[in-house]
């Protein structure tokens, strides 16, 4: 679906989510954010990962 692997924090991700008709009730909706940051060479890279969730309501 997306074009690229990696993006760059200045570039806009935008999507849409699909829900098919069935009869369960959703109580409540979360999405999540994952950022990841890579410094340095291969020897001495350093990887922090970060992740942010936020929960969806009507």
């Amino acid at each position: 679906e997306y074009n690229k692997s990696k993006y760059h924090l200045k570039d806009v991700v935008i999507g849409k989510v699909f829900f098919l008709l069935v009869r369960i009730r959703i109580k409540y909706m979360e999405i999540c954010l994952l950022k990841k940051e890579s410094t340095g060479q291969r020897a001495a890279q350093r990887v922090q990962r970060d992740g942010d969730a936020d929960q969806v309501r009507d």
